[in-house]
């Protein structure tokens, strides 16, 4: 019952409109990304593209993370379904999760319809094959000399941890707006949290790295104890998320509902 409710949450809270200009939005950057990409002398395949998208800094943490924030903003202005899940569960913990879970599945959405968009740009350029291209050996020469993986499988590996990535923002985001209540200060309390992370990145200071989102997201950087490093990233998004959960919980089992804006 509570994944059809969170599928029934989904079809209320996202309009057409509202899914279609988050599209355009995608297709946009995406469509930049690509340009640039092309722009490579070597041989390319679709994978290589697929990880030149999800594997930049700037396009994850800055572009994608603004565009999905907005993109979930629904979950945090609505109000009547809240209140027959609730009569349905008779508990708003399990209000909660069946919110979790919708998110889950939008968030999920999300980055297979960006995952879509570049093998939609990709259907007449580029080759689908399985196999380092001279860019992508070029690229990942580190990686690749310590470990033995195939392109699509890094694929993989990557969707997954940006989609955990997305996720957590999406859960900080959420949970936020249930302590605050108020969702601007709740987007930029999770702008915030993500900006943190970026500087503390990009400030060289190795022994805050592990802390940091954006050591646990990007996999070309996982050097030479890749599949290591990866189970490690697994458990750092699972220890984060089971905290926000754990905190959404309690914040919710004390608060009512008549602050939240229909």
């Amino acid at each position: 019952m509570r994944s059809n409710l969170s599928i029934r949450l989904l079809n209320i809270l996202y309009s057409g409109k509202f899914v279609y200009t988050i599209l355009l939005f995608l297709i946009i950057i995406s469509l930049f990304r690509f340009h640039s990409f092309l722009m490579y002398k070597e041989e390319k395949n679709v994978f290589d593209l697929l990880l030149f998208s999800f594997h930049d800094f700037f396009h994850v943490f800055f572009l994608l993370s603004l565009i999905y924030l907005v993109s979930i903003f629904p979950f945090t202005t609505f109000r009547s379904f809240d209140q027959y899940a609730m009569i349905k569960f008779a508990s708003r913990a399990k209000w909660f999760y069946t919110s979790v879970i919708s998110m889950g599945m939008a968030t999920l959405l999300f980055v297979l319809a960006s995952a879509f968009i570049c093998l939609l740009e990709s259907l007449l350029t580029l080759k689908f094959e399985n196999r380092w291209s001279e860019y992508g050996a070029a690229v990942y020469d580190f990686l690749l000399k310590y470990n033995d993986i195939k392109p699509a499988t890094l694929v993989l590996f990557s969707l997954l941890l940006v989609y955990l990535f997305f996720l957590t923002l999406g859960i900080t985001f959420f949970v936020a707006n249930l302590i605050v209540r108020n969702n601007v200060i709740s987007f930029i309390i999770t702008l915030g949290f993500n900006v943190i992370s970026i500087v503390i990145y990009l400030s060289k200071i190795t022994f805050f790295y592990p802390f940091t989102f954006t050591y646990h997201v990007l996999v070309g950087k996982m050097g030479s104890s890749f599949y290591s490093h990866f189970v490690q990233s697994i458990i750092y998004w699972g220890t984060v998320l089971t905290l926000l959960l754990f905190i959404g919980v309690s914040r919710v089992k004390k608060m009512d509902f008549s602050w939240r804006q229909s």
